[in-house]
């Protein structure tokens, strides 16, 4: 078999890790945006009704009346228009679609040492068919407007590279044991 599939089914799987937790962290990241503002109307609701609850004889009831209805209000259009929930829920699809593209490559890695080992054209045709996936999956945080984070990106890919490079180790040294 040619090095270069080697090298190429391996830097996929390196990028497939990466992806999968970049995705997962973003989405986390975007999860806990999510919950922001509605915790603030939250909050802004139960300070509302209490300050109803105690009438119009408490003088913080009026005071209140006007910054509660900015808060909720500010916090409802915030929700609106950056759609975190959803952006959430598209970077967690994301993730999941990037760890089984990760699977699918360590099947192919270990396709490679069966008793029946595929053919170059066929790894070659295989690699070019994840490749055009993981494009076309990746590509939707993009059709999403969510930015990139170049920070977590470099965390991810030297936490999927250890994470990797630490799986086929334990492998290969069981194997040989």
């Amino acid at each position: 078999m040619n090095n270069v599939l080697y090298n190429m089914i391996w830097q996929q799987l390196l990028d497939a890790q990466r992806y999968s937790r970049y995705y997962n962290e973003l989405a986390a990241r975007y999860q806990k945006k999510h919950r922001i503002p509605r915790i603030l109307m939250a909050i802004a609701s139960v300070v509302g009704t209490i300050s109803i609850l105690l009438g119009d004889s408490a003088w913080i009831s009026s005071f209140l009346y006007i910054p509660i209805f900015l808060t909720v209000l500010a916090a409802i259009i915030w929700d609106f228009t950056c759609d975190y929930g959803k952006k959430a829920s598209i970077l967690y699809s994301i993730s999941i679609e990037c760890a089984e593209i990760e699977t699918e490559l360590n099947r192919l890695w270990r396709s490679l040492y069966s008793e029946k080992p595929l053919s170059e054209d066929q790894v070659d045709f295989r690699l070019n068919e994840i490749a055009e996936t993981v494009c076309r999956i990746t590509s939707r945080s993009l059709q999403h407007g969510i930015p990139t984070d170049d920070k977590l990106n470099e965390k991810a890919q030297q936490e999927g590279f250890k994470a990797v490079s630490d799986r086929f180790k334990l492998e290969s040294n069981s194997a040989m044991a």
